[in-house]
């Protein structure tokens, strides 16, 4: 079930974005949002992923986020400083890219649920507020964690553009 603050987020989208706001354009895009949701959960369960409420800045993992419009972004382990970071919208968005990179992305603060993340450097300035976030697994060296988050972001955008084009 979709929080009450998570649909009133998406009517909001829906009726700034893509359509005249009714019931069948509102069900639509919770169906949607329903199955990106499902395909983050089985890929967190697949790669050993641990779901997160609350992810300091300076932590040195990577992370996964779907934002509550159903947006996607991975979040790189520490390197020297910085995280690389990949951003992919909703496909009904207009206000915002569809892809974005940034080898270079640093956090602003904290991440936690229910709040948006900002970045002082990054592929995007701020999201949405956060759904779900799950961490990869601290006790893996930088390049496995890569490895997984880019694994994992490429797989998830396959998707979440399969079920854009559904609806």
């Amino acid at each position: 079930m979709i929080s009450n603050k998570t649909m009133e987020h998406l009517e909001k989208i829906a009726s700034k974005n893509s359509c005249e706001l009714n019931q069948e354009c509102v069900e639509l895009i919770v169906k949607g949002f329903v199955e990106k949701l499902e395909c983050f959960d089985n890929l967190v369960k697949d790669n050993s992923l641990e779901e997160i409420k609350y992810f300091n800045k300076d932590d040195p993992s990577g992370v996964l986020v779907i934002t509550y419009s159903g947006s996607l972004l991975s979040i790189g382990p520490l390197k020297n400083g910085v995280r690389k970071s990949r951003y992919a919208s909703i496909g009904i968005r207009r206000d915002v890219p569809k892809i974005a990179t940034d080898d270079f992305s640093t956090l602003l603060s904290d991440i936690s649920m229910d709040k948006s993340i900002h970045f002082k450097s990054g592929p995007i300035n701020k999201t949405s507020c956060i759904y779900k976030l799950a961490r990869v697994q601290n006790n893996l060296d930088l390049e496995k964690q890569e490895t997984i988050l880019s694994g994992a972001t490429m797989v998830l955008v396959k998707e979440f553009i399969k079920v854009n084009n559904e609806y």
